[in-house]
């Protein structure tokens, strides 16, 4: 290595922690004053050209010249070699240095470039599944800024400019103070921090979304319990989903401010950007905590790439309200501010209950144990206030308390196979498929081990206990979205964790560390390896989840032998620039795929929206009707039914009780549409509803076309397409079962 670049890397490797006194700021502004913008333009310039010149030459050779195309091709090659290198050393850097070592160096460093650029193409097209167009952008824009630095710095940089030193000094020195957990972490905003969640928020309220038509079902079905809370003649028609109290207050009084009030779709949408926004802020305060600036933006790169977390944002999910006000409140108690955190989170519990076992387990473990009485029973007040909303939100939304739950008693029992262990397995498996999780898992476990406020974060896994629990009483089936939600702690705590590795090694006396860590970091690799493999059952998962550990402990070994940070610095700017790479590439390739998607609609809105198009009901029916098409027709029209009841609800009635929900019912309406597995026709969740006598009756009905008589009433169709089925009901005068 040529003596100016050795002696930068070494003052930036041994002098860097002298100047922290200067501050970041100065810093930053420091190495922007130190950047040559002259060379940038002629090197972007040279760039163009080549670029035309690889594209044009060819076709000039072989078509206008009639050389032969690999013989053009080659041509061109050796023809853009010399000149990118004359350009470089006389136009761009101007260089002075002798011509022979740099034409050998420049020769190396491209044939060095060209393999990185193609395998870093195969890596993020291959194993990440980016469109190979986008995979090349995505490194050919990395390769730029890479490239350059690596020829002013060291194949055309002179003796004599001190260039590089500074160059070097500045950009470890600038690595390291935004690694650094800023001293005033419990301070709530900056400036920064307003302008980030600005960012944020403008990104996402532009986003390609169509407003509460993209919502999830589920989410539709708690703005339609707005409705029922000023119209008890609707009191349990639908119950499709659990009534979630503070769901219903935000989304019924976001819709009704936007789409009744404002009569827009961007108030809505605007709700959405906000909670969006909030969660990946959020995601970047817990990272910079353990790892400064850096490791918070690196978060949010690997949030929005990620697969789950923008399909919150887009489907309305709950976890989308959920998350912001769980994260804000895990983020207060690793502050010690547990009231305000407990407070929040009891506003947590109003949209998804689990949250109460955070409460729960704070109270226990932080001051049940130590006996602090006034304490426990203060903040157990405030998620038994929560809990009190929740409960007499559902109660009203359905008026019976064995229906506040939704699930079997509301016509919906889970298949018996998402209770398996196998499926479980499945479930898991899918979580960890995620790539930046299994990536980042053992840096977050770094964090945990490292710092002690960050177990904080752990309360955040004990909600699974909720879900396991409730697989266990046949209540409801595992789900992935169940899960998911825990990725955001791995992602914040990981890219907090590469920080802590880095400057745990890069410590000037790096020693061996004490028997517990290691003994406790060997547990925990050992455990999420055997997690992951059971899961996943590939080998390839869990050498992904290595991968960084290994990258860091290599460096290590290489320190502690030779004494130099110069592999380790390498390794960490390598990682960190893949870690903001990849999911850049992934959030745009999402943002289209979900933009493309606009003008479809789920299949429950499309009945919805041709029953409103066309009900061939007249309005003050009382119907039996598909829950999901109810749901949407109580958001938009909520006076159009004079009583209503799901077909789902009606599925799991006794005899009498559907013989009498059938006198005091008018229509019959049922959805055909194969592409969704909620609709009555093929909903099968159990061995013995294929042979239900009413399914059995609608059955023949649809394919007969003729009127049947059932439980006392006889239903009579009226419309039959390839999408819907209509039947009018008519009690039976003598109240006699009838024929079947």
């Amino acid at each position: 290595m040529r003596p100016d670049i050795k002696a930068g890397i070494d003052q930036a490797i041994d002098g860097s922690s002298s100047s922290e006194a200067h501050g970041t700021t100065g810093r930053a502004l420091s190495l922007a004053r130190a950047i040559p913008y002259g060379e940038v333009s002629r090197y972007s310039q040279l760039a163009v050209l080549s670029a035309g010149m690889n594209l044009g030459l060819p076709v000039l050779l072989h078509e206008s010249g009639g050389i032969a195309e690999r013989t053009a091709v080659a041509l061109t090659l050796a023809t853009a070699f010399i000149v990118n290198f004359i350009a470089a050393r006389s136009y761009v850097f101007k260089a002075s240095g002798a011509f022979t070592p740099q034409m050998l160096r420049f020769a190396a460093a491209s044939a060095g470039f060209r393999i990185a650029e193609y395998m870093a193409f195969l890596f993020l097209h291959t194993f990440f599944g980016l469109f190979y167009v986008l995979a090349i952008g995505v490194v050919l824009l990395i390769s730029f800024g890479v490239k350059f630095v690596f020829y002013r710095s060291y194949v055309f940089a002179p003796v004599d400019n001190g260039w590089a030193t500074l160059t070097a000094t500045q950009l470890v020195t600038l690595l390291e103070t935004w690694s650094q957990p800023p001293r005033a972490a419990a301070k709530a905003f900056v400036a920064a921090d307003a302008l980030l969640f600005g960012a944020l928020f403008a990104y996402f309220l532009f986003y390609p979304h169509t407003g509460f038509e993209g919502v999830i079902p589920d989410n539709i079905a708690q703005t339609a319990y707005w409705s029922l809370l000023t119209r008890p003649e609707l009191v349990g028609s639908i119950g499709s989903s659990s009534p979630k109290g503070g769901l219903i207050v935000l989304l019924g009084s976001a819709h009704l401010i936007s789409y009744e009030i404002f009569e827009s779709t961007w108030p809505f949408k605007a709700m959405l950007a906000a909670f969006f926004a909030a969660t990946l802020f959020l995601i970047y305060r817990i990272a910079m905590d353990f790892g400064g600036p850096i490791a918070g933006l690196l978060a949010v790169l690997v949030a929005m790439g990620s697969t789950y977390l923008p399909q919150t944002f887009y489907t309305g999910s709950s976890n989308l309200f959920f998350l912001p006000l769980v994260l804000l409140g895990l983020l207060l108690l690793s502050k010690s501010r547990d009231r305000p955190a407990v407070m929040v989170l009891g506003l947590a519990a109003t949209i998804r209950p689990e949250a109460l076992i955070i409460i729960g387990m704070v109270v226990v473990h932080r001051y049940l144990r130590r006996g602090d009485w006034r304490k426990s029973i203060e903040f157990s007040a405030y998620g038994a206030i929560a809990f009190v909303f929740f409960v007499l939100m559902a109660y009203w939304s359905q008026g019976s308390w064995d229906r506040i739950g939704g699930g079997a008693a509301t016509g919906y029992p889970a298949f018996a196979s998402l209770q398996t262990v196998e499926h479980l397995r499945v479930t898991v498996g899918q979580f960890f498929s995620e790539r930046f999780v299994t990536l980042l898992l053992l840096p977050a476990v770094f964090s945990l081990i490292r710092m002690e406020y960050a177990r904080a974060y752990l309360y955040f896994y004990a909600m699974a206990l909720a879900f396991i629990f409730l697989v266990i009483i046949d209540f409801f089936g595992m789900h992935y979205r169940y899960i998911a939600a825990g990725q955001v702690i791995i992602f914040a705590l990981g890219c907090g964790g590469l920080m802590q590795i880095y400057a745990y090694i890069r410590r000037p006396s790096l020693s061996m560390p004490g028997t517990s860590t290691i003994v406790m970091g060997a547990a925990a690799t050992a455990v999420a390896v055997a997690v992951v493999f059971w899961s996943t059952r590939d080998p390839t998962t869990c050498l992904m989840l290595l991968a960084f550990p290994t990258s860091y402990l290599l460096a290590a070994v290489a320190k502690h032998r030779t004494g130099s940070d110069r592999l380790l610095i390498v390794s960490h700017i390598a990682i960190a620039l893949f870690v903001a790479a990849a999911p850049i590439a992934s959030a745009v390739k999402a943002r289209q795929a979900f933009g493309t998607a606009l003008d479809t609609h789920h299949p429950a809105i499309l009945d919805a929206l041709e029953f409103l198009g066309d009900p061939r009901i007249p309005p003050g029916s009382a119907v039996i009707a598909e829950d999901e098409l109810l749901n949407y027709v109580l958001v938009k029209r909520p006076d159009f039914f004079s009583a209503a009841r799901s077909i789902q609800s009606f599925n799991v009635m006794t005899d009498t009780q559907r013989r009498e929900a059938l006198s005091k019912t008018q229509f019959l309406y049922v959805s055909k549409r194969q592409n969704y597995g909620w609709n009555y026709l093929f909903y099968l969740p159990r061995a013995t509803w294929v042979t239900d006598p009413f399914r059995t009756i609608v059955l023949e009905m649809i394919r007969t076309n003729q009127p049947r008589t059932v439980f006392g009433s006889t239903l009579e169709p009226i419309y039959n397409s390839d999408t819907r089925f209509i039947a009018r009901i008519r009690p039976d005068s003598d109240g006699e079962p009838g024929r079947r």
